[in-house]
């Protein structure tokens, strides 16, 4: 049995670890780099736990951020939770076999406990299903759509969409919409400035919360980090940009990350032609599989839309798992928390963090 922890200074490491995975494993929800742009614009200290057993391999990347620096309780020692990077993380193993699930499990466990873990969440990928982890807890919460770029054009156009999508896209090439693909690698700085002011303009439109509304300078360290690992797509009208979507790609799959729309183009569908030429790029370009994700929450109005554009496939389940492993310190932290803020009970595990 191995067991090794990199970070931020054993990049190298992760790196050569990550890249022995399977194909199917190597995802940019596991890359080194996606990990340190969130740690170096303030989300936590990135840390990836590496698990090996009769050739088995689990690798669990996760931002420990530190609860001392709430300064709720002063507290004698350190005390830490875990979180995934925003997006579709979780245990990537090349085995889901009980035996060594659970062995990873409990050797995890014994980490977090030894390290004054208290808590960990986890957001798994639908794609790859990497909420079968013995011990763990997975919970459904909501459902994403997935479209299987296998698939011929015809078939997606045919059986995929809805007629109202189809309706939508010839609007949109009525209107002489045009779309625009460009990877992380040969984006032109004006289209950078392009797509953080339509993403702006609809984050500040829709009052988006802290956790999604990302600022220039994770920008700045995206491309920085990423490009190899990002696809942007625009659609214009009249040369003017009005609808963007940023991609985050890996071997074999495309997951959709962040965009946005001009609310005063809405009319002219830009997006619906934007997916669509997106999917045929994708496919031209041999990706397996894209995420469209899913709504806010189960059968919400974004959902349904999404859901139209794969009529004919079943949603996806889409797991969280929420891990404590202080009861203690967790329940002593939440009360606290509710107590000083008169703060209302939700559903948001780490409640002193709201």
């Amino acid at each position: 049995m191995t067991i090794k922890i990199f970070d931020k200074n054993s990049i190298k490491e992760w790196n050569n670890y990550h890249k022995k995975m399977p194909n199917h494993l190597q995802s940019i929800f596991l890359n080194s780099k996606y990990y340190t742009l969130f740690e170096e614009c303030g989300y936590g200290e990135s840390i990836c736990y590496y698990f090996e057993n009769d050739d088995q391999i689990a690798m669990y990347p996760f931002l420990k951020r530190s609860i001392n620096s709430l300064n709720l309780i002063n507290y004698s020692k350190d005390y830490y939770d875990i979180e995934g990077a925003l997006g579709y993380n979780g245990i990537f193993s090349s085995s889901y076999k009980s035996n060594f699930t659970e062995k990873f499990s409990n050797n995890f466990d014994n980490y977090c406990k030894k390290n004054n873990v208290i808590a960990e969440f986890t957001r798994c990928n639908p794609i790859i299903l990497n909420h079968r982890i013995k011990k763990r807890k997975p919970e459904i919460i909501n459902k994403n759509i997935i479209i299987d770029l296998n698939r011929s054009k015809e078939d997606l156009w045919k059986n995929s969409y809805e007629y109202s999508v189809r309706k939508n896209i010839n609007k949109a090439k009525k209107n002489n919409l045009k779309t625009e693909q460009y990877f992380g690698t040969i984006l032109p700085n004006k289209m950078l400035d392009e797509f953080k002011n339509i993403y702006f303009d609809t984050m500040q439109r829709n009052n988006a919360n802290k956790e999604s509304y990302f600022n220039d300078i994770f920008f700045e360290k995206l491309l920085q980090k990423l490009k190899n690992n990002c696809l942007f797509s625009f659609t214009s009208f009249k040369s003017k940009y009005i609808s963007c979507e940023l991609i985050l790609i890996d071997k074999m799959y495309a997951y959709s990350f962040i965009g946005g729309t001009l609310s005063d183009f809405f009319e002219f569908r830009p997006n619906e032609i934007l997916k669509h030429n997106l999917i045929l790029f994708l496919k031209k370009n041999r990706f397996k599989k894209y995420c469209i994700g899913g709504g806010h929450k189960l059968d919400d109005g974004i959902y349904k839309y999404k859901k139209n554009f794969s009529k004919d496939c079943d949603s996806y389940d889409f797991y969280i798992i929420k891990q404590i492993h202080n009861n203690e310190i967790y329940k002593q932290l939440c009360n606290l928390w509710k107590s000083k803020y008169n703060y209302k009970d939700n559903n948001y595990f780490f409640k002193y963090r709201k």
